[in-house]
């Protein structure tokens, strides 16, 4: 009996030592294959780690090539853009959308395909490319104001025309009005003479004193703004139409390049809105206008009188009294049997549909009488 208990609780004890070896067994199988599994899955992401980098590194090298791609396709665009373009100059330019615009639409030409947008432009080129701008026909009447500017001039009928309108004025010295029509223009010309092109000389002229010296005064260089061109340039700064330089300054004296003449000119004069808004007509004038109305005309002369008009310029053909409520002064007009002609004086008399103008002589005011005429506004 001793001997089968005896036997029985060796079994017992084999049996949970074989159990104990068992269970480390399967431990030691479990860690096994947890390690298995752990190298596996660092294996795996090893590999997932270096397919990335790859895939990255694959991106990379493809993102490069693209960029060395779209450069090339750029370059060959620019080639095949300048090719095709009838300005051969100005592809890439700042002011390229610009100067297209301008040559489709006539207003500016090239003989040889060249803008030279860099170049400095001269009076001369300015006062063609206003004219043009504004699809103004130069005058043929044989006259130039201008003792630079014999009739024989290209320029001649362009710079008679821009001086009855009042655009540019010229220099006087020792009773001798010049132009220079081949110096070279400078920033302070540009702001005046385009101010005056776009018909705000009244506007101008209605701006402060105190004003202009506040506007200008935060400027480093205001005090070499001479005082004919302050309130131009005060107006225009109040106006955004221009901006100071990069360095800060407003250079008035700097001289303008064809392509910042040409964009300026756009923008001021040529915008597809400010054409459409014009009526495109025909006889009896060939230039666009935007309303017309019949007024009442007399004529005076500056005999016993100022030489000036309200608007401080000398007093000339071209320069007419108006009522400012009626027709806004810097106006441009064009009045039957008179011409070109701007709105720059007032008079106690001229009331609502009635104008005055300017003779060169006390019997030729006389003679014109009391007239009735249509008159043209131009802007």
């Amino acid at each position: 009996m001793l001997r089968k208990m005896l036997i029985a609780c060796m079994a017992c004890l084999f049996g949970l030592q074989t159990g104990v070896i068992q269970a480390e067994e399967k431990n030691e199988s479990r860690q096994e294959t947890t390690s298995t599994t752990e190298e596996e899955t660092t294996k795996d992401r090893s590999e997932a780690s270096e397919a990335k980098n790859d895939s990255t590194e694959n991106r990379s090298e493809d993102s490069e090539q693209n960029k060395e791609k779209n450069i090339e396709e750029q370059k060959q665009n620019d080639v095949e853009k300048n090719q095709n373009s009838p300005i051969k100059d100005i592809a890439g330019h700042a002011a390229e959308k610009e100067i297209i615009s301008l040559f489709d639409n006539k207003i500016i030409s090239s003989t040889d395909g060249l803008f030279r947008p860099d170049e400095e432009i001269t009076m001369a080129e300015f006062i063609v490319l206003l004219l043009k701008s504004k699809q103004i026909e130069p005058s043929t009447d044989g006259k130039s104001s201008f003792s630079d500017v014999p009739l024989q001039n290209w320029v001649a009928p362009y710079a008679e025309t821009a001086f009855r309108l009042g655009i540019i004025q010229g220099t006087v010295e020792n009773g001798k009005r010049t132009l220079n029509p081949n110096g070279l223009v400078e920033r302070q010309e540009l702001i005046a003479i385009l101010n005056r092109a776009s018909g705000k000389s009244g506007e101008v002229n209605n701006v402060k004193w105190s004003t202009t010296y506040h506007t200008l005064k935060n400027y480093p260089d205001s005090q070499d703004v001479p005082t004919w061109s302050q309130r131009e340039y005060a107006y225009a700064l109040q106006n955004e139409e221009t901006q100071k330089a990069l360095n800060g300054k407003l250079e008035p004296e700097k001289k303008v390049t064809r392509a910042e003449t040409a964009s300026q000119v756009y923008y001021s004069l040529f915008l597809p809105d400010k054409q459409e808004a014009s009526s495109k007509n025909t006889t009896p004038v060939e230039f666009p206008y935007k309303r017309v109305l019949q007024v009442k005309t007399t004529a005076y002369d500056f005999t016993n009188g100022p030489t000036k008009g309200y608007l401080g310029w000398d007093l000339r053909e071209g320069i007419v009294a108006v009522d400012p409520s009626v027709i806004p002064l810097g106006t441009h007009l064009y009045i039957e049997g008179y011409g070109y002609a701007v709105a720059a004086d007032i008079g106690s008399k001229v009331k609502k549909n009635h104008i005055d103008l300017f003779m060169i002589s006390p019997k030729q005011a006389r003679d014109h009488g009391i007239k009735q005429a249509k008159v043209y506004i131009l802007n």
